[in-house]
């Protein structure tokens, strides 16, 4: 799993020849931005002079909570459909019917790649 190495094993391994760590760099950047969403929210909540807005910064960082953690979960997710993509491009193609079941395989997990879908 990629999201349990350390930031170093993390970076070494983004930089090596192997396409697969890439597909969690999007969900990782992202759960960053909720992080740091959170951090936010918690540095304003409690503070006297923020009072007029903590309902609002506690609405918020339920919510970038809930998004950094599903985030964090979509980086070995991610990486897990990006192999099933490229899996998928692996599969031979000599035939009409295996080009078929290639392009049905290539689609099929596609779909499945959460860096195809913005949401």
């Amino acid at each position: 799993m990629l999201r349990a190495k350390t930031v170093t094993k993390f970076l070494d391994e983004l930089a090596s020849n192997s396409p697969r760590p890439g597909a969690a760099v999007s969900p990782l950047v992202r759960s960053l931005s909720a992080g740091l969403t959170s951090m936010v929210c918690r540095l304003t909540i409690g503070k006297k002079k923020y009072a007029d807005v903590q309902e609002e910064m506690e609405q918020i960082l339920e919510e970038s909570e809930n998004l950094r953690k599903r985030l964090t979960l979509l980086i070995d997710e991610d990486t897990a459909a990006f192999n099933e993509v490229m899996a998928a491009f692996a599969l031979p193609r000599e035939s009409a019917e295996q080009q078929q079941t290639r392009t049905d395989a290539i689609q099929a997990a596609q779909r499945k790649h959460h860096s195809f879908r913005w949401k």
